[in-house]
């Protein structure tokens, strides 16, 4: 059948235990990830005072996750972050 088909690249033919198997070939993937904070010092407004803010993002480019065999058609152990899309994180924090 991999033959038939012209040997396309997105199969693997590997030879395990005395039979070929193909695999699909998960194409590599990057994301990028940013956050930004503030920490309020001593000098700040009484009610600000010892907060800290942190803002990020999680999949900046919103990339979707590559394609993969299975039922989900992604790789859970591998790209959990990216099914979400770009999503975005809020922190706040204050020190009594």
């Amino acid at each position: 059948m991999w033959e038939s088909l012209g040997r396309p690249a997105y199969l693997a033919k590997q030879f395990n235990a005395g039979t070929y198997t193909y695999r699909y070939v998960m194409h590599d993937s990057v994301t990028y990830n940013a956050s930004v904070g503030y920490r309020f010092g001593a000098n700040a407004n009484a009610w600000v005072r010892g907060t800290r803010v942190r803002l990020g993002v999680v999949n900046l480019a919103d990339k979707a996750p590559p394609l993969a065999s299975g039922q989900s058609a992604y790789s859970p152990a591998i790209n959990q972050s990216m099914v979400q899309g770009r999503t975005f994180t809020v922190e706040l924090a204050k020190s009594f």
